[in-house]
């Protein structure tokens, strides 16, 4: 995956590290490293920002358009949490022409997010080449234990399709499986009940709901609060009252 920053920061962390991505700042998410990302606002200033997520089939079709120079693996930045891209006019610029597609109210076509991919690609082969080993890896993802894998990353910001995607597994397998573990319950009613039941640790040690709903999941305070009443039958409020 690659991130720019427009406003607000993103917090990018796994069980062992924690770094800061801020406004103007673009990075590098590689695969098969599952993060946990939190994305927040800096006082009034709202959270802004672009993220492509590079489909291993279609960085095949994008490998036969152009020359990709033979690098080997840099083990120094493989290891790391993620890689940063440094500030340049060139990949500022990208993000934001990138942006106004969808912040004017237009999809772009596949084939237009092609062609922007392409951009991209070559600003990358010719700003930071020793991603290029990275980048265009095609091996398939791991399959790990399915409900140890949930447990770990229920907080994580992923669709349902991309949760089977990193356990390894296709969608109906996924889902199969997983009602199989769960007792027949979906991974969409799971992940919001467990998202809940963490909440509800948070406030009850006095964590406010604005800053709660952020790192459980939820998109805004109005959704979080709904879902909680719901579930617990009582507010975010009435809980933080209590403490």
């Amino acid at each position: 995956m690659l991130a720019f920053i427009f406003s607000g920061e993103m917090i990018v962390y796994n069980s062992s590290k924690k770094v800061i991505i801020r406004a103007g700042e673009a990075a590098f998410i590689r695969k098969n490293h599952l993060v946990h990302k939190i994305k927040q606002p800096i006082g009034t200033t709202p959270f802004s920002g672009v993220f492509l997520h590079l489909d291993s089939r279609l960085m095949k079709q994008i490998a036969s358009l152009i020359i990709i120079p033979n690098i080997e693996v840099d083990e120094k930045i493989g290891g790391q949490l993620y890689i940063p891209i440094e500030k340049n006019d060139f990949i500022s610029g990208y993000f934001r022409s990138l942006d106004k597609y969808f912040t004017e109210g237009n999809t772009p076509s596949r084939e237009l997010m092609k062609v922007k991919l392409l951009e991209m690609l070559i600003i990358l082969l010719e700003q930071k080449p020793q991603l290029v080993p990275m980048l265009f890896d095609y091996t398939t993802t791991w399959r790990t234990d399915l409900m140890e894998f949930m447990n770990e990353n229920y907080l994580s910001e992923l669709s349902i399709e991309e949760f089977a995607h990193y356990s390894g597994r296709s969608l109906s397998s996924f889902k199969r499986e997983f009602a199989e573990l769960s007792g027949g319950d979906t991974p969409a009613r799971w992940i919001m009940r467990k998202r809940l039941d963490a909440a509800m640790t948070m406030l009850r040690k006095g964590i406010s709901a604005s800053e709660v709903y952020v790192q459980v999941g939820f998109k805004n305070l109005s959704h979080f609060s709904t879902a909680f009443k719901k579930h617990f039958g009582i507010t975010p409020s009435q809980i933080l009252n209590t403490v």
